[in-house]
């Protein structure tokens, strides 16, 4: 065990082995306060710049290890190690490029978290685990080789990566993960990238897709993303993601103006972006909650008779909403709050349950009950005062 690093040094390397009366010893590990400056009072390590580990088949990192090295610009690891430990260079924000060996099969959780002058990941195939946060705000990183042999990767690992903005996935990717279930893509794992194209190979058996939008693990700034056809989970169709198991949609991005839908919609699926005319096609069924909300252009919604569910919050605060065509089939109504341009509305007779806060905020909403109608929820028609 490496016990103490002289804290003046601006370069250390440490031997795989070293040699004492003749006995040869493997170095294994480095005590997790070797590099710290005991002269500092926050203790941080302000001289070292350039740091190699020759390392070898039992050496291991601990955690924490060098996130106290505030000045470190390069690291070298050596042949041999296998894992990077977490938080094992979190905070060296002065860190450049980082040169990993043939052997490292797993980036621990947050290991580079706040690199933000990371530029370089200089590694082969063997990787197959990246852990969550691993990346998470490397302003600087604008690319990433993920190899070969790459299986998941883990909730906001590049999240914060400004500087990316294209990526594509190696087969081997099964799992962009929440990284406990090996075969899911996690939440947010790209959020907050610059990421505009993403691809997903035929091997993604789940995308982290929760029902709630905020949870994607896709960025704002994707415009292009394509799922291998041999993919027997997910498809991607005029920027709309499937589930082919169910034909519902359970993502949509950068789609704008009219549109016509002739799929199942899934919760918050085309939440927040710039529709203006919608139509659902003969054959949905469901609108999901909160699956148009927040579409301030959008003026005009046209709902077939197959449609027997409208969700909660499915089309809320759509504030330039002022044409709603609504036909008999329709059982269950939710989801128009704060729909305030919203004048006539016919309610089918078919309608039997009306959600709560359906139409609350509705403020210029004129309608009558329908005659089936049996159950009216809180605050259904608050604040309508027409």
């Amino acid at each position: 065990i490496v016990t103490a690093v002289n804290s003046d040094l601006t370069e250390v390397s440490i031997p795989s082995s070293i040699t004492d009366s003749g006995k040869s010893f493997e170095v294994r590990s480095i005590d997790a306060n070797a590099f710290q400056d005991s002269s500092s009072d926050d203790k941080k390590n302000r001289n070292l710049l350039n740091l190699t580990i020759q390392a070898n088949n039992n050496f291991r990192l601990e955690p924490n290890q060098f996130s106290s090295c505030v000045s470190l610009t390069t690291v070298v690891l050596g042949t041999g190690i296998t894992e990077i430990s977490d938080n094992a260079f979190v905070g060296c924000t002065n860190l450049e490029e980082v040169t990993l060996p043939s052997t490292i099969v797993s980036i621990g959780n947050s290991s580079f978290s706040g690199c933000t002058k990371l530029t370089t990941i200089n590694q082969v195939n063997g990787l197959k685990i990246i852990g969550e946060s691993a990346f998470k705000n490397c302003s600087g990183l604008t690319g990433f080789n993920f190899g070969s042999n790459l299986e998941t990767i883990s909730t906001d690992a590049f999240r914060g990566c400004t500087g990316l903005i294209e990526i594509e996935l190696p087969n081997s990717v099964v799992s962009i993960s929440l990284g406990t279930n090996l075969g899911e893509i996690g939440s947010k794992a790209f959020v907050d990238t610059k990421i505009t194209s993403l691809s997903i190979p035929a091997s993604t058996t789940s995308l982290g897709l929760t029902n709630l939008r905020q949870d994607s693990p896709f960025p704002s700034t994707m415009v292009s993303l394509s799922i291998d056809n041999g993919n027997t989970k997910y498809a991607c169709e005029n920027n709309m993601v499937l589930d082919k198991e169910t034909g519902v949609i359970l993502y949509a991005f950068k789609i704008t103006g009219e549109v016509t839908i002739s799929n199942n919609i899934g919760s918050q699926a085309f939440q927040g972006l710039g529709l203006t005319k919608l139509i659902i096609s003969e054959g949905v069924t469901t609108i999901g909650d909160g699956s148009f909300s927040r579409n301030s252009n959008l003026t005009e919604v046209t709902l077939p008779s197959s449609v027997t569910s409208i969700g909660e919050a499915a089309f809320d605060s759509c504030t330039a909403l002022n044409k709603l065509t609504l036909a008999d089939g329709l059982t269950v109504i939710g989801g128009f709050s704060g729909c305030t341009g919203l004048t006539n509305v016919t309610l089918p007779n078919s309608i039997v349950e009306i959600k709560n806060q359906a139409f609350k905020g509705c403020t210029k909403l004129n309608t009558s009950l329908p005659t089936h109608l049996e159950s009216i929820g809180n605050e259904a028609f608050r604040d309508c005062k027409a």
